[in-house]
């Protein structure tokens, strides 16, 4: 046998010495039926540590697959604008809910509901607006043992549509800064520019009033 034979086989043996450890009989004569080891008391453990179920709600009427900037509002098309959208809900920055238990918390969301689509970047694979709720139900990349021990860890239920893996949705306090991370690209587009053009304004400022005013 080689080193790396011997290596191997030295990891094995001590993989199977602690899964024996792992699933030792702690209580000898046991009073309750079913295996009573580490495992059943980790297991016993992870169910009182799980948290509370967490549902991600949309709010139906509040948003549209189409934002235009300028157009009107048809809502059997799903088309809207978002002036006349910002105006008939009141300017509220929220969209929907997340339901924890007897508890509902809003879900932040100016940038999906009144960004014009011509200024978004984000669409689902079949051609529809992509927001902050179908973001929230994006697979984060950890197992299924991993997402469980995170989950009880952190206290939040990270499965928000039950599929056994976790998404983002899930993750702490994402009903706030979800939807303003999927605005960035957008908002740091619009602020370069802004900031483009008030620095060279001095260049083309002059031309354009002068085009403009009457001499």
């Amino acid at each position: 046998m080689n080193i790396r034979e011997e290596f191997s086989a030295g990891i094995q043996n001590t993989r199977d010495s602690l899964y024996d450890v792992y699933t030792m009989d702690l209580v000898p004569g046991r009073l309750v039926p079913g295996d009573q080891n580490v495992k059943w008391v980790v297991d016993k453990v992870s169910d009182k540590l799980q948290p509370e179920n967490k549902v991600w709600l949309d709010d139906d009427n509040i948003g549209a697959e189409t934002v235009s900037m300028f157009g009107a509002s048809d809502p059997a098309l799903g088309v809207e604008n978002f002036k006349t959208m910002f105006d008939r809900v009141d300017g509220n920055m929220f969209d929907g809910i997340v339901q924890e238990g007897n508890k509902q918390k809003r879900i932040f969301a100016p940038f999906s509901t009144y960004m014009p689509s011509a200024l978004w970047p984000w669409q689902r694979s079949d051609g529809g607006r992509y927001t902050v709720h179908d973001f929230a139900e994006k697979d984060l990349p950890l197992s299924e043992d991993l997402s469980k021990t995170v989950a009880m860890i952190v206290q939040e239920d990270l499965d928000i549509d039950e599929d056994g893996v976790a998404d983002w949705g899930g993750l702490p306090m994402f009903r706030f800064w979800g939807d303003p991370l999927l605005g960035l690209p957008t908002t740091v587009l619009i602020a370069g520019l802004m900031f483009g053009a008030a620095v060279t304004f001095p260049s083309w400022g002059p031309i354009v009033a002068r085009k403009a005013l009457p001499i």
